[in-house]
Parts: structure tokens; sequence; C-alpha cells
């Protein structure tokens, strides 16, 4: 029973450190999407049309800018909502591997205080 146990409980330790080990990666590479490849973004408007032909273009610089900073801002919002909610699931799945963890746990205790 002992040896059962224990090798079900490393066995679910090791599958809940790899699964937030992978969760927590993909949250940081979210964060750094969302700080350092944002940068370029700001800027694609300017690359885009070009900063010689902003005359040249049917609408205006200010127009053209302040577009770019609404889809900009848009994109930021739906970077941290998919963050937060990422986040969440993170936590949910956290409490539920903590839970199976904690219910084998107790068993295991008592069986090495039996020997």
């Amino acid at each position: 029973m002992v040896d059962h146990d224990s090798d079900k409980y490393q066995k679910l330790l090791l599958e809940f450190r790899e699964v937030m080990h992978q969760s927590t990666w993909r949250l940081g590479w979210n964060f750094f999407f969302l700080f350092v490849g944002l940068l370029p973004l700001m800027y694609s408007f300017v690359w885009i049309i070009g900063p010689s032909n902003w005359e040249l273009t049917l609408f205006h610089t200010p127009t053209l800018m302040l577009v770019g900073s609404f889809f900009s801002l848009f994109v930021v919002v739906a970077l941290l909502v998919k963050i937060y909610r990422d986040n969440l699931k993170l936590d949910a799945l956290k409490k539920q591997y903590l839970i199976q963890l904690n219910a084998i746990k107790p068993n295991l205790d008592k069986d090495k205080s039996q020997l």
C-alpha cells in the first residue's frame, strides 16, 4: 500500500511540476510579447507608409497616429485579458493538483507511522 501510494504521489508530483513549468513559461512569453513585442507595433504605421510619404497620404498624420494608438491600445488590452484568463486557468489547475496531492499525502504519513 505504501509503495503504490508513494509511486502515485511521486508520479502526480512530477506531472504537477511539469504542467506548472510549461504554463509559467507560456505566461512569461505572453508578458514578453506584450511589453517587448509591442514596440515594433507602435511604429509600424510610420514604417508601412514611410516617413517621407506622410504628406502624400490620404489621411493626415494625426489621424493615422490616432488610429495607430487605438489599435495598439486594443492589442494591449486583448493581450492583458488573455494573460489574465491564462493565469486564472493556471490557478484552477494548480488547486486541482494540490487537492489530489494532499489527498494522497495523509495516506503516506499514516503508513509511515505504522512502520
